[in-house]
Parts: structure tokens; sequence; C-alpha cells
């Protein structure tokens, strides 16, 4: 008796019956005048859920459905018509979720960590990393007062009218609601943050 796995080639002799010892293949004779008066008369399968007899229609790349009638309205048998689980992982194995951008992200938002808040003579400089990128940004204020709470929630994001400048949402320390305000891009000391805001 010859298999029927999905993708096992025609000739496959594993014998792996849809995997139910008791389970016979279904037979497909091609579409011809023989094989319409043959499956009109009776079904050619039966349904490997509920043992019920039905129609089996193969697909273009294995596998096929499982019918309770033969011709219109081609009504699935509803034990295998069921639909597929929702998963939140896709085949490769990564979550789906992490494709699909948030609001925030598509407003240009990227959540940020910081690792470091310097203060200076002349201002505040901020330190941290973007999510998923190890690369370092300093981000400079001439405000030395800045103080953002690093155990709550912050993003930034680039200014399209200044290449200079980023956009910075945070909590301040103390405070219960989150502010935005504009800082300047890669300041890594007091000369940075003057030759900046000047430019």
């Amino acid at each position: 008796m010859a298999c029927n796995g999905h993708n096992h080639p025609k000739d496959c002799k594993c014998n792996f019956r849809g995997g139910h010892p008791n389970s016979r293949p279904p037979v497909w004779r091609g579409w011809g005048r023989a094989s319409v008066k043959r499956y009109i008369s009776g079904p050619n399968a039966t349904c490997p859920e509920c043992r019920a007899r039905v129609y089996y229609v193969p697909g273009p790349r294995g596998g096929g459905a499982y019918y309770d009638c033969f011709g219109p309205p081609w009504a699935k048998h509803p034990c295998t018509n069921r639909p597929k689980p929702y998963s939140p992982y896709t085949r490769s194995g990564k979550p789906k979720l992490s494709v699909r951008p948030t609001q925030f992200e598509r407003s240009g938002w990227t959540p940020f960590f910081i690792r470091n808040v310097e203060r200076l003579a002349t201002g505040t400089i901020i330190h941290g990393v973007a999510m998923n990128d190890p690369t370092v940004l300093h981000f400079g204020s001439l405000d030395r007062d800045l103080a953002p709470d690093k155990e709550r929630p912050m993003y930034f994001r680039r200014l399209a009218t200044n290449t200079l400048s980023i956009e910075f949402n945070f909590f301040p320390v103390g405070t219960i609601d989150p502010i935005s305000q504009t800082l300047l891009d890669d300041c890594k000391n007091d000369l940075d943050l003057i030759l900046k805001k000047t430019a």
C-alpha cells in the first residue's frame, strides 16, 4: 500500500497512511468520464477524524481537501475544515508581533535606555542605547536640571527639520506626567554642546 504523506513522492512505499494504523489512503483517479461516474456513485475516502465516508480531491502541491458532496457547492467536511490555531510565532520561530510596527514606531519613536546621566558646567549629557541597537548614543542639553527617571519609559525620535536635534520623551524624576524636550544629538562634552547649540 502506498503512503499519502504530504510532500512524499508518488512512488513512496513508507506506508505512512495518514498516521493512523487503520486509515486507508484516499484514491484519486483523475478527471475523466469513468472516474466521475465512480465519484458520483459514492465517496472515495474516509475522514481521518470521525471515520465518515467523504470525497477527497487532491491539491496542486500535495495534500488535498475532504468534501461531503462531490460537486457544487463543494461543502467541505467540518472535521477537516477547522481554521489553524493562531500562533504568535512565524514558521521560522520569530515572534510575529515584532514584525508589525506599533503606533509609536510608525511615528518614529524608539525606546531608549539610559546608561549614565552626566552633569557638565554648561548642561547635561544623557548616554544610553536604543532598543535592538547596542551603539551608545549621546544626547545633550544646556539644561543642567534635566533629570529623566531611569526606571520609567522613555523614547526618542530624530527630527526631520533639524538633523542635529532629537525629540526626547520621558518622565522627569518626581513627576507623574511625561514631557517631550528637544535635545542635541551626538554630544560628548561641553564643547560639543556649545558648538551644536550655536549651529
